[in-house]
């Protein structure tokens, strides 16, 4: 059973504040609240295995695999529940999921420092090295992470439109005299940004107090469509 967003209402959903906390669904339990050193092995292993930014599920399996030891199971179980959270993942069921929407979603619902989330997060996107990043990467991580986090719990995201919204005036000011399609601001900057941002720590608030219980499956904003 699968469940979908009703059209009418995702026009409505903005970022803002979120209050409360959610409910992370039972197969997700398991990628929550890991350690810094699990979440660096995810990223390690991302980098060895994934060929590209889309996962095949014998490639996801194969990269969670490292976090056995972490959760002191057998391969067996570690293979059944890495697949559970791709089948989760995977909601278009094209047999893919977008590598580093599932990295984003599983660092942001660690147990490290806010900082330490919005780096992992943001450095992912990084993909020349030089610790700046332009406003469109910015809101494709932001995309990235929020959409993982939500598939999680079974949430709605906030639009694109919101996010590009949020994080604009970190490069509105000092791009003035520059074209603002490319140009970039320091990584360090913007998660200063970020922290400072009330919308911004809401969510992350809403989402590291979650309970480890029943999603919100309210049918006023979805319908069930059987498999």
């Amino acid at each position: 059973m699968r469940f979908f967003l009703r059209e009418e209402y995702i026009e409505e959903i903005k970022m803002g504040q979120k209050l409360g906390k959610c409910s992370v669904l039972p197969m997700a339990v398991p990628f929550t609240r890991l350690p810094k050193r699990a979440v660096d092995l995810v990223w390690r292993e991302l980098n060895i295995i994934a060929e590209g930014f889309a996962l095949k599920e014998d490639e996801f399996v194969e990269i969670c695999a490292c976090l056995r030891s972490e959760l002191e199971l057998t391969e067996e179980e570690m293979g059944k529940i890495s697949s559970k959270m791709f089948t989760l993942l995977d909601t278009d069921q094209n047999g893919l999921i977008d590598a580093l929407e599932f990295f984003g979603a599983v660092a942001a619902f660690s147990g490290m420092r806010h900082r330490e989330i919005f780096e992992a997060v943001m450095s992912c996107y990084d993909f020349d090295g030089t610790k700046s990043l332009s406003l469109d990467e910015v809101v494709l991580s932001l995309k990235c992470v929020t959409t993982g986090l939500a598939k999680m719990c079974m949430e709605i995201p906030p639009r694109e439109v919101a996010l590009e919204e949020l994080v604009t005036p970190v490069f509105t000011a000092a791009a003035k005299a520059e074209d603002t399609l490319f140009y970039t601001e320091r990584i360090s900057i913007i998660i200063d940004f970020m922290m400072s941002n009330a919308d911004v720590s809401s969510w992350f608030a809403y989402f590291r107090a979650a309970d480890k219980g029943a999603p919100n499956t309210d049918a006023s904003l979805f319908h069930v469509a059987k498999p």
